[in-house]
């Protein structure tokens, strides 16, 4: 049966079926001579022009197509022709139709004879003008994408498991002081020193154990030893392939967070003497008061004012009153303990909050700091100038219902040192 069919089999001639071949793979084909003259063309370039084989054979690019398209393509050819290398290159022109740009991916080759004499190139022309629209909107969406998140004032990234980013917008770029391809494909221990890199992965590792979203504060030196203050945004990922990831927002809050302790500052200090105010005394006296009578300690309070401190301001003006105020200030402050509380708690009243202090301890201390402040010379230009205080000095009490009852016999103290003649050290315990 094979060997009567066989018989009977009519093959069609090699050109019929290299030309049915040719025509069939849905791309643009082509030869042309080395002048540029096309001399053979399949039915999808013919198609796409509009004509006949016999109106474009022996014509150049420019006879049937946009001059400049021409040249870019005649440009292609000549470069496959010089260097006798196969060439893959995008390639457009305006559709001879409607107008319409056309991109296409070309793959030109060197064509030779029997002897190896150049006689053109052949080319194979894949429309790919969809796929074109496709990328270059990715490419618009990117661009935009980026714009946006360089210019949000924020550190964004991903980092995949294994600690290694994956994207890093300018911002970090900017941080870290190196450029966005030092730091695509790095660790943060490949680009940090080593107490910044644990910083930043500890968080990391926090996120991948708990699946979780993670925010918090995160304070780190930068190269030049000044302290920033970050809030941090981790959101666990899922990449295509299924490994994990983790996108990473990191807002810089170190003004935010000095204004905060400004702030914070301005609320609990005396502006002129930079010692704490009444208020912030009164919060910790408060306090220790609580803790004294709870567990049994000592608490003892100084209450001092600056002796005829109006005929000071009357005879040599406000502004050296003022200095006499943060020069007595800066007396006691450096003769007093660390955990003792110095406070400016009126015009020129201080008072001295002393934990864990007896009364007989109380009072030498207070003895003491009147001794400093008669020897301080604090406007050196008025040497006549001589400034005391008068102090009271009491201690906690059993029957002491709250710091109120402490400061009222303090005050009274304070009162009765001024009354018997003022520059000397009051205890109400002296007076009963």
């Amino acid at each position: 049966m094979s060997s009567q069919a066989s018989d009977h089999f009519a093959p069609l001639s090699d050109n019929a079926v290299l030309r049915q071949v040719l025509d069939g793979l849905g791309a643009i084909i082509y030869i042309k001579d080395t002048e540029g003259r096309l001399t053979y063309a399949n039915d999808v370039l013919l198609r796409r022009f509009g004509c006949a084989l016999a109106d474009i054979l022996g014509k150049k690019d420019h006879h049937y197509m946009d001059a400049q398209a021409a040249r870019g393509f005649r440009k292609n050819d000549v470069l496959v022709m010089q260097s006798g290398q196969r060439l893959t290159a995008e390639e457009s022109m305006p559709d001879p139709i409607t107008g319409k740009l056309r991109w296409y991916r070309s793959v030109k080759s060197p064509l030779y004879d029997a002897q190896q004499r150049l006689l053109g190139i052949s080319g194979v022309s894949f429309e790919i003008t969809h796929e074109k629209k496709t990328e270059t909107k990715a490419q618009q969406h990117k661009a935009l994408l980026d714009m946006v998140l360089d210019n949000l004032g924020a550190c964004i990234y991903m980092k995949d498991q294994d600690g290694r980013y994956l994207y890093a917008n300018q911002r970090v770029a900017e941080t870290f002081q190196r450029p966005i391809q030092d730091i695509v494909g790095w660790r943060d221990v490949d680009i940090l020193p080593p107490d910044r890199a644990e910083s930043h992965s500890a968080m990391d590792r926090r996120l991948f154990e708990s699946g979780q979203r993670l925010e918090g504060e995160e304070s780190l030196l930068d190269a030049s030893g000044r302290m920033h203050h970050y809030w941090t945004v981790k959101v666990p990922w899922t990449l295509p392939q299924g490994e994990q990831a983790v996108i990473g927002l990191t807002t810089d809050i170190t003004e935010l967070h000095e204004l905060k302790e400004q702030l914070q500052t301005q609320a609990t200090t005396d502006s002129l003497t930079a010692v704490a105010n009444r208020r912030c005394f009164y919060e910790h006296a408060v306090r220790d008061f609580a803790g004294s009578r709870r567990r049994g300690h000592d608490l003892s309070l100084i209450t001092l004012d600056v002796d005829h401190f109006k005929q000071i301001n009357d005879q040599y003006g406000h502004l050296v009153g003022d200095a006499v105020l943060r020069g007595l200030a800066r007396v006691c402050t450096d003769a007093l303990r660390e955990e003792d509380v110095f406070a400016r708690i009126g015009g020129e009243e201080f008072a001295v909050l002393l934990p864990a202090t007896d009364l007989v301890t109380a009072l030498s201390i207070a003895e003491r700091l009147r001794t400093l402040i008669i020897q301080g010379r604090f406007c050196p230009e008025h040497s006549a100038l001589q400034v005391s205080a008068s102090f009271g000095v009491v201690s906690r009490e059993a029957d002491d219902a709250g710091f109120d009852a402490l400061f009222s016999r303090a005050d009274d103290a304070l009162y009765q040192a001024k009354k018997q003649g003022r520059n000397q050290v009051v205890s109400m315990s002296a007076l009963a």
